[in-house]
């Protein structure tokens, strides 16, 4: 696997995969240092930027994912994962409003990118847009019906829009 790497830096699936495998072994260092290598190889490849974001948000580096997954769409605008993520850091920052214009963003480049659907519609349903989030699931999940993430969500704001009503009676 690190043969792949050397090989073909830019190619996302060795360098995550090596990522992933320093994780599950508990190696947070090591799993910044596979994708690290593949961006100094091909600083220029949007995925490779995207895994290196992602390993570092693993790693709670969040200023430095950050700047990774801009990167990343600095060099491929269109691309709806490193939006996403960007979504899922000001999440994590406690910046819900961000998030939002971030998986919107997503949502709109990738409509069948489940990660995208699915927080936009958790951050809608948080903001007290529950209509627009059940919305935007009911038409991802006719496309899709087979996501049980999505269904779990849908049910569960479904089930929080029925408790907020019964309370306001």
């Amino acid at each position: 696997m690190k043969r792949a790497v050397e090989i073909a830096p830019g190619l996302e699936g060795p360098a995550l995969t090596l990522a992933q495998l320093d994780r599950a072994r508990g190696r947070p260092d090591s799993e910044i240092e596979h994708p690290r290598a593949a961006v100094a190889a091909s600083p220029k490849e949007a995925a490779a930027r995207y895994v290196l974001g992602n390993a570092l948000a693993s790693a709670r580096r969040l200023d430095e994912a950050e700047a990774q997954y801009r990167e990343a769409l600095r060099l491929h605008p269109d691309y709806a994962g490193a939006e996403e993520n960007l979504g899922v850091l000001y999440k994590r920052r406690g910046d819900l409003r961000s998030a939002l214009s971030h998986f919107r963003k997503a949502h709109a480049l990738d409509p069948d990118l489940s990660p995208a659907a699915c927080d936009l519609a958790g951050a809608l349903a948080t903001l007290d847009q529950g209509q627009e989030a059940l919305d935007l699931l009911s038409a991802y999940r006719r496309r899709h019906p087979e996501d049980r993430v999505a269904a779990d969500l849908d049910r569960a704001i479904r089930a929080d829009a029925a408790a907020r009503n019964s309370g306001n009676r």
